[in-house]
């Protein structure tokens, strides 16, 4: 296999799944919205359903790292994802005890597939991983075209249309992984791991607390994705208004994921995740005071700069700080907490603030998430790799 094939067939991976994922991710508020759910009931279901991220994510980690495979998992994810949210957007009937199942297969499933897809990459070896950026941004290709055409597919054929689209999408993904290779494992080592060795990772200081600074600043990406959708929603946003916002959000991003590598040359993943912070302390505030759709919409611009940069400054420190033999491991379980335990934690929070306070200072919050991002950031940067 030459060097340049494993980077085209991921290329053509990403896009695809992106379009998958964006099918469920960008229109599951307003599904449940639609269903008659309040916003204590839609933050139940997503709480639940970030609580199967983490279980998920963490043991995707350990059985990577244990079977010297990542790529057998990511593909049996892809397969749970496609039949829950077949499932899940054909329930059209309120039913919570049922879309709260549905909803944290989909959810788990998906998230579990969004970062092990990385995780693979960057395992295949550096003729593959030094492309990430790249790679990654073609992701946001996909999701771009994915948010654009929802909104037709659910017009013409209801919710239950994103569940269609969802399994053609993962057939094809399927298919096209029979020319991918899988993550470089020391199949050695991998049989004498247990889950104790999971405490292995949380040795080094310096993965600790980036790792703190990562959820402050995941919590704010979290609101990003609830709390403004509401709002929007509050102000009378349409489907091709929230179909918009996240295709702005992809399209964006693309400069800064496709000059990843260069920019990673002149900047320490450190000082990305700080601009990255500033940036989204600025967003929030802006989300804070404005009052107006169009205006929310066009404020997704700010995501050329937000999330490319807390993306790939993350995914780049959390693969160098996991031990070797613990790759996988380290890397999922960082991300079970940035992303996981924030989408648990943020629609719990999100609803008692919203409800008690109203969404403007729910949106406030992210300020202060990103000012404590930026407290803490000098310290995880100089700390030590392993505590003495």
């Amino acid at each position: 296999m030459s060097k340049n094939k494993p980077v085209v067939t991921f290329v053509l991976f990403y896009v695809i799944s992106y379009i998958a994922y964006s099918f469920t991710v960008t229109q599951q508020v307003s599904f449940l919205t639609d269903l008659g759910y309040n916003t204590s009931e839609r933050s139940l279901i997503l709480a639940f359903m970030a609580a199967v991220v983490i279980l998920f994510q963490i043991l995707l980690g350990y059985l990577s790292d244990r079977y010297a495979t990542v790529k057998r998992f990511v593909l049996l994810g892809l397969a749970g994802y496609a039949i829950s949210a077949f499932f899940n957007y054909n329930m059209v009937s309120r039913n919570l005890l049922l879309h709260l199942l549905l909803f944290g297969l989909t959810g788990g499933f998906y998230m579990t597939c969004y970062d092990s897809s990385d995780t693979w990459l960057m395992e295949t070896g550096k003729d593959t991983s030094r492309y990430y950026s790249l790679i990654r941004g073609m992701g946001s290709v996909g999701w771009a075209i994915g948010s654009l055409i929802t909104a037709a597919i659910i017009s013409r054929f209801q919710y239950g249309g994103i569940g269609y689209a969802t399994l053609l999408c993962v057939g094809i993904l399927l298919l096209l992984s029979n020319s991918i290779p899988d993550a470089i494992k020391n199949k050695n080592s991998a049989s004498k791991l247990n889950l104790g060795n999971i405490r292995e990772i949380f040795a080094s200081k310096k993965y600790t607390l980036t790792l703190l600074v990562f959820f402050l600043i995941f919590c704010i990406n979290a609101l990003n994705t609830v709390t403004i959708v509401d709002k929007m929603n509050n102000l009378g946003a349409t489907n091709g208004d929230l179909g918009m916002k996240w295709a702005i959000q992809a399209v964006v991003e693309l400069p800064v994921f496709f000059g990843g590598v260069w920019l990673s040359k002149y900047l320490s993943m450190y000082l990305m995740a700080a601009i990255a912070a500033v940036f989204y302390v600025i967003e929030f505030f802006l989300f804070f005071i404005v009052q107006d759709v169009g205006v929310l919409v066009w404020l997704s611009l700010f995501q050329m700069i937000t999330f490319p940069l807390m993306l790939l400054s993350a995914k780049n420190l959390f693969f160098d700080l996991s031990p070797a033999h613990l790759k996988s491991t380290g890397q999922m379980v960082a991300f079970s907490v940035a992303n996981g335990l924030t989408a648990l934690l943020i629609p719990l929070y999100h609803s008692l603030i919203t409800t008690r306070f109203g969404v403007d200072i729910t949106l406030l919050s992210g300020v202060f998430f990103g000012i404590a991002a930026l407290v803490l950031l000098p310290f995880a940067a100089k700390s030590k790799e392993r505590n003495v």
